[in-house]
């Protein structure tokens, strides 16, 4: 006779299995989840302070020290503005203990014998200004991927022989001719990842025993009540239950044994009674699911209806003519534009693009409209507006949302817009007889990201004729479901093809394009533009 087992004593085995590879599973996704938030965290982190600090330095007077090797004023108060920049990194991430912490900067250029160094902020490393460091394996790799003028931004993460863990930003600076001259870089101190190793991943397997080992207790003594004798009469009665369901009919399944059998038909009928409830829960959710829609529809209204109109007030204005429009991907967006007078000869012109889609990205949007607006009435640049702005929502952001902006106030009397940027895409700019084109503009990081930023004004001077395009990361992103892009050169071609139609119609022209390009592909990110041309 073949030898049975107890079902308590397969229970017990099951359980313990189950429960060790819970733990492992819990594990090994807490430490990937843990390592990709961390490193996207630390990227947008350094980056953000590496291409800051790029944009501040003069790539002129680098390549005048590589020659020279000598200091001058300038070279002292970048050496201070950097000092300072860490210093100001240093106390924050003391205060909040688990953020990523500026070590020190570096700045290098290439030459034959390997890198010289121009600023370096750590007093305690044998390189200093003028000093060169032959290539090593790692070094040379940097400047592989990162002395170019389009690089690819990669961290490198090192550890030291304290088990300190360190990553590194590089960011490449040009000087006025557009040739890479030097890197920037920040090297950080990683203190999340000594915290996940001897902190956060003992705790979740402290708590993970503890919550297993109850409810295997639990589930144990409920089994072993539960399953003990055949039963072939429940399961019979399980299958008419089925059938019984599928009909909306409640026909309890009826078994007085007194013991666990009858304990599990009790639950079968519980089923029973809960499947019935679910499937009229279906029909009714089928109207909450309209409601919900009408809800959305209503916000959508709202949202179209706090974005700026071409009233009569623009229409009959003879110094520009101005339209823009919103197609969000969903039923309501976090891209905005927005266009107000200022006094009667300054017109603010915003473009912007909040992180996130739905709900949450309307409503930062909102915010952020309404503090621009407020600010930029207020008076002041491009600049000190944006920078006003990004203080006010990292005060506020709980959420940790961005928002790019590109800001631009018009002299209606001369054509010259002042602007600033804060990581948004640069504006388009068509000249009267030529061909509409990109133009590169110095970008300071988002708003909401990180409140010391700073921005910086510069001039578009515009001559009657001339236009000003301006449209979020959802135009050229355009992708249809073969994952082939609109792209800038889409943009570009359409723009041209209909550079001498007003700014209404161009917009038009623009929607209809990528309308044709997607062919019925669903649209993934909001559309939004806005075209101003100057007449003097």
């Amino acid at each position: 006779m073949k030898k049975k087992h107890p079902l308590s004593k397969k229970a017990r085995r099951l359980m313990i299995v189950f429960s060790v590879i819970i733990i492992l599973l819990t594990c090994i996704g807490v430490s990937i989840s843990y390592y990709y938030q961390a490193k996207s965290s630390y990227k947008a982190f350094g980056f953000g302070y590496t291409r800051t600090v790029a944009e501040m330095l003069d790539g002129d007077k680098i390549e005048n020290y590589i020659t020279t090797k000598t200091k001058d004023d300038y070279y002292n108060a970048v050496e201070k503005k950097l000092k300072n920049i860490q210093s100001d990194n240093r106390a924050g991430a003391d205060e909040k203990k688990d953020e990523a912490m500026i070590d020190y900067f570096y700045v290098v250029a290439k030459t034959d014998e390997g890198m010289m160094y121009i600023w370096n902020t750590n007093e305690s490393e044998d390189y200093q200004f003028g000093d060169v460091k032959a290539f090593d394996t790692a070094d040379k790799y940097v400047f592989e991927k990162e002395f170019k003028e389009n690089p690819e931004e990669e961290l490198m993460f090192s550890r030291t022989a304290t088990q300190e863990y360190f990553v590194s930003a590089h960011s490449p600076i040009f000087n006025t001719d557009g040739e890479v001259v030097a890197l920037v870089g920040a090297q950080m101190q990683v203190q999340g990842v000594s915290k996940l190793v001897t902190q956060y991943i003992p705790t979740v397997v402290a708590i993970l025993l503890v919550i297993i080992a109850a409810g295997a207790v639990v589930m144990f003594m409920s089994l072993r009540k539960l399953i003990i004798k055949p039963i072939s009469r429940l399961n019979e009665a399980a299958k008419q239950m089925v059938t019984f369901i599928a009909r909306g009919e409640r026909h309890p399944v009826e078994i007085h044994s007194e013991d666990e059998i009858e304990e599990l038909a009790d639950s079968f009928n519980t089923m029973s009674e809960e499947m019935i409830e679910y499937i009229q829960k279906l029909a009714a959710a089928g109207e909450e699911k309209q409601k919900m829609i009408a809800e959305l529809n209503v916000a959508n209204t709202i949202q179209t209806g706090a974005l700026p109109q071409v009233t009569e007030a623009f229409r009959e204005n003879p110094a520009f003519s101005i339209d823009a429009s919103m197609t969000p991907a969903r039923d309501v967006g976090g891209d905005f534009y927005d266009f107000f007078f200022i006094d009667e000869n300054h017109l603010a012109l915003v473009m912007a693009d909040v992180s996130g889609k739905g709900i949450p990205a309307a409503l930062f949007m909102m915010n952020t409209k309404v503090l621009i607006n407020d600010r930029a009435l207020m008076g002041g640049t491009p600049a000190e507006i944006l920078q006003g702005v990004n203080k006010r929502l990292c005060a506020q952001n709980e959420a940790d949302m961005f928002v790019t902006v590109w800001l631009g106030i018009l002299d209606l009397s001369t054509g010259i817009i002042t602007a600033a940027n804060a990581g948004h895409d640069n504006p388009v700019v068509y000249r009267k007889g030529g061909n509409f084109g990109i133009l590169e503009n110095k970008r300071g990081f988002v708003l909401g990201g990180m409140e010391s930023a700073k921005y910086k004004n510069f001039e578009i001077r515009l001559q009657p004729g001339d236009k000003l395009f301006l449209y979020t990361d959802g135009v050229p992103e355009a992708t249809r479901e073969d994952k082939k892009m609109f792209g800038e050169d889409g943009m570009l071609a359409t723009l041209n093809a209909h550079k001498a139609d007003a700014p209404g119609q161009l917009l038009q022209a623009v929607k209809d394009d990528i309308a044709r390009f997607m062919d019925d592909s669903p649209q993934f990110d909001d559309l939004t533009m806005l075209c101003v041309e100057y007449k003097g």
